[in-house]
């Protein structure tokens, strides 16, 4: 939670969330996306067809891949109604502390679907129904 609020309260991940709606951003990211999945159709042919050799393929993915993950994290940054979200939490600490412990389940959800683009839980390593606290890998926020 500690790190939830954090976020919330870092002034450059709220400058980024207001302005997210940016239509402009929005249409650049849509082309760029398409650009990235042509090209990669492309090359995915050039090594099907022996133009390139498999390393060449794998280098050319994976750069692909880096930048197509970069697109789409703009696509849903811009998409996200996180400007109405947003505007219901206080920007304070003592204020987001006080708001998330009375926020409802559903939206503290909201909250953390905006924050996070993702956290790994690795499998367990015995049996049982505790929840291992040092499962969980370190998050990755989409800001």
């Amino acid at each position: 939670v500690a790190a939830v609020l954090e976020a919330l309260t870092d002034s450059r991940f709220r400058r980024r969330q207001e302005s997210a709606g940016d239509d402009e951003k929005h249409t650049q990211a849509e082309l760029e996306f398409e650009n990235v999945r042509r090209q990669r159709q492309d090359y995915a042919r050039d090594a099907a067809e022996g133009r390139i050799t498999r390393e060449e393929w794998m280098i050319v993915r994976d750069g692909l891949a880096e930048r197509l993950s970069r697109v789409e994290r703009t696509l849903v940054a811009a998409r996200c109604p996180n400007v109405s979200v947003l505007g219901s939490i206080p920007t304070t600490r003592s204020s987001l502390e006080a708001w998330w412990d009375a926020a409802s389940l559903t939206k503290q959800r909201e909250v953390l679907k905006l924050l996070l683009q993702r956290v790994i839980v690795q499998p367990a390593t015995r049996r049982g129904n505790q929840f291992d606290l040092s499962r969980l890998g370190a998050p990755e926020w989409r800001y």
